[in-house]
């Protein structure tokens, strides 16, 4: 018996479970203080901080996406969370 098959019975294969939570137009409104710029004239859009904001849309969730791709893992489709729903809706895919 190896050290594996005690930890593991009969060749059993442990099941990981990943989650990642992105916030998307969270960012405050023109004028308020954000986590990264000091606040800008009202009325005046804060680039800074809507690409903060933007970054995890754009690039995070692309190199998640690639990245189980190159490792042959399958993905469950994206849900959508709200308050009240903990269930989570599914995301319809494009075709």
């Amino acid at each position: 018996m190896t050290t594996a098959d005690a930890f593991w019975p009969e060749g059993a294969r442990p099941a990981f479970s990943i989650t990642v939570q992105f916030e998307a137009g969270g960012q405050p409104i023109s004028g308020a203080p954000g986590p990264i710029s000091e606040p800008i004239l009202p009325g005046f859009p804060d680039l800074g901080q809507n690409s903060f904001y933007e970054y995890g849309a754009r690039e995070g969730i692309p190199r998640l996406l690639d990245l189980a791709h190159r490792l042959h893992q399958p993905l469950d489709p994206p849900r959508r969370q709200h308050p009240g729903d903990p269930a989570g809706t599914r995301v319809p895919l494009p075709h």
